[in-house]
């Protein structure tokens, strides 16, 4: 007898379209009750630990390219090449120009690369940025260097939230990539505190900077050597063995996928590409049949119009705050204020206050709703300058 011939010809026949039974028959378990196996949380944790590594920017060159903290010392870069403000400027923002840079890019080569690949070469950059950083013998070299460790930010920041969804079973797939934002607050922690040991008036160390900026150098090697034994996301295979059957053969994408879910049952597993075939199919429907593009998916984005507003509008309207200034400036903001050589300290207070908001966000944002947590959000946002304006506002007597 001939098999049945399924309607969707990127699914196998055996798969019925509805995604919980085989061949007519329910599978044992439905694809949202699939929980992560321990090479999931490999995954995610190593494409974290490349997004911690933005958030560690952020803290370490907010220390490093703070104020004076000792008379005399040489702890900060400021300090030790006798940085003016224009050039603390420059250095403070090198790496997100290079984060700049990388997004344009990934937007026109990062489906042909692959978001293993993607994170890998990240993680190059990061090693290659914190080295270069730690070894500068003048400020045009630690410039170079934070843009090369900013473009694998870049290339983090696309690559890592996309495996962490392609990898991960759909009932925790919104939590680990929320989860890995709070990642990106612990950077920012980490490097606040690293830089407050190194460079801080208390221990005042020679060039501690350095040290710094040496230690993305250790969590960027993790990260490579870690996703170079990681199989690649099953969803890419299958997109490329649409594309190039040739070259990437079903069975790849299906192995993959395999390995990530561990020891389930081979229903449960083609029931499961089953709905990645679904998504592509979409795609490839949409492109008349050929592979995404660039362009077609720009298209797309613009007749979609009042979802392109609201999409940009947040980031936009995010940017325009100020808030990643802050963030990078904490240290002098603070030492400014009237912290001192404690600035490092307490902008560390402010990083862990991020992070608990983080936290309560990811743990309730199901609970809640997107909507609701973002107007509180936002509404802060508006009382914290306006309320802190009022404070400092000088008082003159009427006389």
């Amino acid at each position: 007898m001939a098999s049945p011939v399924s309607p969707n010809p990127l699914i196998p026949s055996a798969v019925s379209k509805n995604h919980g039974e085989v061949d007519g028959k329910p599978s044992s378990m439905s694809l949202q009750e699939l929980r992560p196996t321990t090479l999931v949380w490999i995954g995610f944790s190593l494409a974290a630990l490349a997004g911690l590594l933005f958030g560690f920017d952020i803290g370490a060159t907010s220390a490093c390219l703070s104020g004076d903290t000792v008379e005399g010392s040489r702890a900060t870069a400021t300090e030790y090449f006798g940085l003016s403000h224009s050039q603390r400027s420059l250095g403070t923002s090198a790496s997100l120009i290079g984060a700049t840079a990388a997004c344009v890019m990934v937007c026109v080569i990062g489906d042909a690369f692959g978001r293993r690949r993607e994170i890998m070469l990240a993680g190059c950059l990061y090693v290659s940025g914190s080295l270069l950083s730690a070894l500068a013998k003048n400020f045009t070299m630690l410039v170079i260097a934070r843009l090369v460790y900013g473009v694998g930010i870049g290339f983090a920041m696309h690559g890592a939230p996309t495996f962490i969804s392609e990898i991960s079973p759909p009932s925790v797939r919104g939590t680990l990539v929320s989860m890995k934002e709070a990642a990106i607050v612990v950077g920012m922690i980490l490097g606040y505190l690293i830089g407050y040991l190194f460079t801080s008036a208390s221990t005042s160390m020679d060039g501690g900077w350095r040290y710094v900026f040496g230690v993305g150098l250790i969590f960027g090697s993790v990260v490579v050597v870690g996703f170079y034994f990681l199989p690649p996301s099953p969803r890419w295979l299958r997109l490329k063995s649409i594309n190039s059957p040739e070259d990437y053969p079903e069975s790849v994408a299906l192995d993959a996928l395999r390995r990530y879910r561990g020891d389930v049952t081979e229903d449960e597993l083609m029931s499961e590409m089953a709905e990645i075939d679904d998504s592509l199919v979409v795609l490839t429907d949409r492109n008349g049949g050929s592979k995404p593009s660039f362009v077609a998916d720009l298209l797309e984005m613009v007749q979609q119009k009042r979802a392109c507003v609201a999409g940009f509008g947040l980031v936009l309207l995010q940017q325009v705050t100020g808030q990643p200034s802050v963030l990078y400036y904490a240290t002098s903001i603070l030492q400014d204020a009237g912290f001192g050589s404690n600035s490092t300290l307490a902008a560390t207070m402010v990083a862990v206050v991020k992070l608990i908001a983080t936290c309560v966000t990811v743990l309730n944002v199901d609970k809640f709703g997107r909507r609701i947590l973002l107007r509180i959000g936002i509404s802060m946002m508006v009382v914290s300058p306006v309320s802190y304006t009022h404070l400092t506002l000088p008082t003159k007597r009427i006389v």
